[in-house]
């Protein structure tokens, strides 16, 4: 079963939680990810010891996996895509690599922009 969660910090909401939402879902069809306990959480901006990060992601197929992800860049959607990717590579029990996300993650963005309608 696919479950994903979308919250604000201090899990507050969001007003575009719809659009991440269904982001994430299309991302799951594309990355063939059938099942998976995902969390997404939005931040205005990350703590200064953090402030250079656009995202990251972490945790196991067990325990859930966490997207975090501040809307202080530029294209904060394709940061999701890269997010994404590390997803799946955690729930196949692999380390994160980068150089793979950063190859696939504009391509996967274009792609899910056309398959929700280009209203993300």
């Amino acid at each position: 079963m696919l479950l994903i969660y979308c919250e604000g910090p201090r899990g507050g909401q969001l007003k575009d939680e719809k659009q991440i939402l269904d982001y994430v879902d299309v991302a799951c069809q594309e990355l063939e990810i059938k099942t998976a306990e995902i969390d997404v959480i939005i931040y205005n901006k990350f703590p200064k010891d953090y402030d250079d990060w656009l995202g990251c992601c972490y945790g196991n197929k067990e325990d859930g996996i966490v997207i975090e992800l501040t809307r202080d860049q530029e294209d904060m959607y394709q940061t999701l895509a890269h997010e994404m990717i590390h997803v799946k590579q955690f729930l196949n029990g692999q380390y994160p690599y980068e150089r793979e996300a950063k190859a696939y993650e504009k391509q996967l963005h274009r792609k899910i922009k056309k398959l929700t309608g280009g209203y993300i």
